[in-house]
């Protein structure tokens, strides 16, 4: 009898309520150190990024232990779905410091509210890479005797 059976994988729309209530907790703790840094008179660029690297470490830990199931990811694996996991990030973070750029300097949108406009448009695109590419499961073997 098998005592250590497969962790169950949730399904993708329970991933995304998870990683959506992960993500807001994740996005408090991300502009309360752009917003602190902003009153101490650090230029929004400056502040999105320092931010913005501080809560892909905490999204990667919210990721592997609620979003994916780190039971269902080896140990062997956490290692590669960290570097995963930050690059894309750093794809995300990209994208979202042109959008910032845009929308702060050429649409004039304050800088305290871009942020949140740049989270509504990145969030489904994090989604998508750390759930099929980041912490996607390597395929089981078959193997024949």
């Amino acid at each position: 009898m098998n005592q250590n059976p497969e962790p169950k994988s949730k399904s993708t729309a329970k991933q995304l309520m998870v990683f959506f209530v992960c993500g807001t907790l994740n996005t408090i703790f991300m502009f309360a150190i752009y917003y602190s840094m902003l009153y101490l008179g650090t230029r929004y660029i400056t502040a999105y990024i320092i931010s913005y690297a501080a809560s892909v470490v905490a999204a990667y830990y919210y990721n592997l232990k609620w979003v994916f199931n780190d039971a269902a990811i080896e140990k062997s694996e956490r290692k590669a779905a960290f570097f995963k996991n930050a690059a894309a990030y750093f794809i995300v973070l990209i994208a979202g410091t042109l959008a910032m750029v845009l929308v702060v300097d050429v649409f004039k949108v304050s800088d305290r509210v871009a942020p949140i406009l740049n989270m509504l448009i990145t969030t489904p695109f994090t989604f998508v890479l750390t759930k099929y590419w980041a912490f996607r499961k390597k395929p089981e073997t078959v193997h024949f005797s």
